[in-house]
């Protein structure tokens, strides 16, 4: 598996936290969100971290995207979309 980069890991987690909180309620769990991210749970914590910092999650016991995570996320997607387009990825 190739390396990621700390954006496309970032992408991961925001994105999975739309997920779970999407979903069951039952589900929305740190464990969860770190295998739908594919992290460690330590390496996740320092993520989330960073990402409450700038505003793109809450800082709850399981964080919730921010409006502005959600903008992020979608701006995110749409230039990976437009990269692979140019075979830019």
């Amino acid at each position: 598996m190739p390396r990621r980069e700390r954006w496309s890991i970032l992408a991961d987690v925001l994105r999975a936290i739309r997920e779970l909180s999407q979903g069951d309620p039952a589900q929305a769990k740190i464990s969860n969100l770190a295998l739908r991210a594919g992290l460690p749970h330590d390496r996740l914590l320092l993520y989330v971290e960073d990402l409450a910092k700038a505003d793109l999650v809450t800082r709850d016991r399981m964080p919730r995207l921010t409006e502005r995570g959600r903008l992020v996320l979608e701006h995110y997607d749409a230039l990976r979309d437009v990269m692979g387009r140019f075979g830019l990825e």
